[in-house]
């Protein structure tokens, strides 16, 4: 017998596609428009751009263990097209190059852009649970437990 199960709620098949439109500007990058999501457009580019920046960690050391150098040259080039390279700064993919946190790094460049705060990227990124999966706050403590009133 097949077990039918409720659909998710927020499905993770579903992909949001962020209205973060980047442009350079006299070797400046701004927004190009205002969000009409910021939360969500800066949730959905941080989670690209921290995964597309392990990737450069990951093929920077497999380059390393070859004996070959991986520069920002490299790094452009491979990556052309992708969403990190539209907020780093040549000094964002060296510190990455350097093996330094990404998640630090990625904040600080959407932050850069948005004129939001790193911590305030760091908030929209990691937002509490919902949908009733943490609600240790709702549970009530003061009920006393029931006494039986048989003899």
């Amino acid at each position: 017998m097949k077990a039918c199960r409720a659909a998710p709620k927020h499905s993770m098949l579903q992909e949001y596609w962020s209205d973060l439109e980047v442009v350079e500007i006299n070797g400046c990058k701004v927004l190009a428009r205002p969000s009409n999501d910021t939360i969500s457009a800066v949730a959905d580019d941080y989670a690209k751009i921290v995964w597309q920046l392990q990737q450069i960690q990951n093929v920077k050391a497999q380059m390393q263990d070859v004996g070959k150098t991986y520069g920002l040259e490299e790094i452009r080039r491979d990556f052309a097209g992708e969403r990190v390279l539209d907020f780093a700064d040549d000094s964002d993919l060296t510190a990455v190059s350097r093996h330094e946190k990404v998640a630090p790094i990625a904040a600080n460049m959407i932050a850069r852009v948005t004129k939001l705060s790193a911590k305030s990227v760091l908030q929209y990124a990691k937002r509490p649970r919902i949908d009733g999966r943490n609600q240790r706050g709702l549970i009530r403590r003061d009920i006393p437990k029931r006494t039986s009133s048989h003899k």
